[in-house]
């Protein structure tokens, strides 16, 4: 799938927060205080060790679609104090699955 279509995919698909949730800092709230279940991410997850260059190795946290070498792959990088488990990546990448994309956590 080329850049092009992805973007086209995307754009089917709009980000329209609920009305009490119109402002960022409610939104990052209400990502803490919210319970949210991630059975897509966590049934399909595999730990997969990448070496990015002399010595280092990096683990990364693979999701795959059946068809995965037709499918689009996002790359999701944590911030300094997240993880792979931090729920917003969870979320993204359940999302990404959902919407077909493979899904790879760093």
């Amino acid at each position: 799938m080329n850049k092009e279509l992805i973007v086209e995919h995307l754009s089917r698909m709009p980000f329209n927060p609920p009305p009490k949730l119109k402002n960022p800092h409610a939104q990052t709230l209400a990502g803490t205080v919210i319970p949210r279940r991630f059975n897509v991410v966590v049934k399909n997850s595999e730990p997969r060790f990448f070496d990015t260059a002399t010595a280092v190795r990096v683990l990364a946290h693979c999701s795959w679609q059946r068809n995965r070498r037709e499918r689009p792959t996002l790359v999701v990088l944590h911030g300094m104090e997240g993880s792979t488990e931090s729920r917003y990546m969870l979320g993204t990448a359940e999302k990404a699955l959902e919407a077909g994309f493979n899904v790879v956590r760093v």
